[in-house]
């Protein structure tokens, strides 16, 4: 990628990883710690997850669908094995379960922390 493209991808990256981070916090808060952080936790990944699957089946795999091999988006990738790889998404998206974890119990204590402000009001 160039330079560009580069920054790019992480202004890209940010606003996304923004974006999943709200929809986590106003759901926990709204979903309420009645029943615990745990459970807040849970809701939190779940979410999270709905991401992750969505990434993997409609963004990533819908995506190598659409890919020709022989004329790749990227030039000078024509005969890059990688094309065509679900197996690798896959294996990503696995990893991407992993990090859900610290993402939702941190999301899970933004919400806490804002429905603990909103409580005090």
């Amino acid at each position: 990628m160039t330079g560009d493209e580069k920054r790019l991808a992480v202004v890209i990256g940010l606003i996304v990883v923004t974006i999943m981070l709200s929809v986590m916090v106003v759901s926990t808060v709204q979903y309420g710690f009645a029943k615990g952080y745990l459970l807040a936790v849970l809701h939190a990944y779940l979410l999270f997850q709905i991401f992750n699957v969505f990434d993997m089946v409609v963004i990533d795999w819908g995506t190598l669908l659409l890919i020709n091999p022989s004329n790749p988006p990227i030039a000078g990738t024509e005969d890059a094995s990688g094309w065509r790889d679900y197996r690798f998404h896959a294996l990503a998206s696995l990893k991407g379960a992993l990090l859900g974890i610290p993402f939702a119990a941190s999301a899970a204590g933004v919400a806490w922390v804002i429905a603990t402000f909103i409580a005090t009001r």
